[in-house]
């Protein structure tokens, strides 16, 4: 062994030298494990809008079985691609299910309305102004796999099965743990204009002024700051 390797597996510096010096992974290889995700939306989409347009009337997107299926084509398929091995194989199956659900949406090429209608939709109609937003499953989708891919990393990290080049680097190099903060700083962004938007209020279109925003902002982050200053005092002291 390596004098400069820890003996004990199981001492916090044997973990330290086990994430250090990393040099990341290609670019291409981020790419082909992200594309789960999307591989992983398009089946959804697809799966949905062939029940929808097999029993209209009766479509919620709600159901236990409806839940299940999410809960396997969304989390299986990221978790089974940072395990390295079995990527190209989750890639495959992703494609091959997407393609036996889309074939089931009657002509799907040609309807405008080959996708179903998102169950969220009379909601946002009686909380925002008329046209002023719309319920974008693609962003929700996409916000939540970025947190479960965020929690999945940090809790794998530790254990053999995730791939070192898929933690965070030091100094050069690209890996999926260093996409993290620059993709919760966009996803931010992009939905932070809903708060600002006209709101209906029993029955009423109501803009709230910069004022009032800025009081409910800080009025919802005071929990975080308080937390961050706590946090601050008992480390440093």
């Amino acid at each position: 062994m390596d004098p400069l390797v820890p003996s004990d597996p199981t001492t916090k510096e044997y973990k330290e030298w086990r994430v250090s010096d990393l040099d990341g992974s290609s670019l291409t290889e981020i790419h082909m494990v992200l594309s789960t995700v999307v591989l992983s939306y398009w089946c959804w989409k697809c799966k949905t809008a062939a029940e929808f347009h097999r029993n209209p009337a009766k479509f919620s997107g709600r159901s236990w079985q409806h839940f299940v299926f999410e809960c396997t084509v969304f989390l299986v398929p990221m978790f089974m691609a940072l395990t390295e091995h079995y990527l190209y194989t989750t890639i495959a199956v992703l494609i091959g299910t997407g393609i036996y659900y889309r074939k089931q949406i009657p002509n799907a090429p040609y309807r405008a309305d080959k996708w179903a209608p998102d169950p969220r939709a009379d909601s946002f109609k009686q909380s925002f102004a008329p046209g002023k937003i719309t319920p974008k499953s693609y962003l929700s989708i996409y916000r939540a796999e970025m947190m479960l891919l965020t929690c999945f990393c940090i809790l794998a990290v530790d254990f053999n099965v995730f791939p070192l080049k898929f933690a965070k680097v030091e100094t050069f190099g690209t890996s999926i743990m260093d996409l993290g903060v620059g993709s919760f700083v966009f996803s931010a962004g992009v939905v932070g204009a809903k708060s600002v938007l006209p709101k209906r209020v029993d029955g009423k279109i109501v803009a709230f002024s910069l004022w009032q925003q800025l009081k409910a902002g800080l009025r919802t982050s005071l929990p975080v700051l308080v937390l961050g200053i706590a946090r601050f005092v008992l480390t440093e002291s």
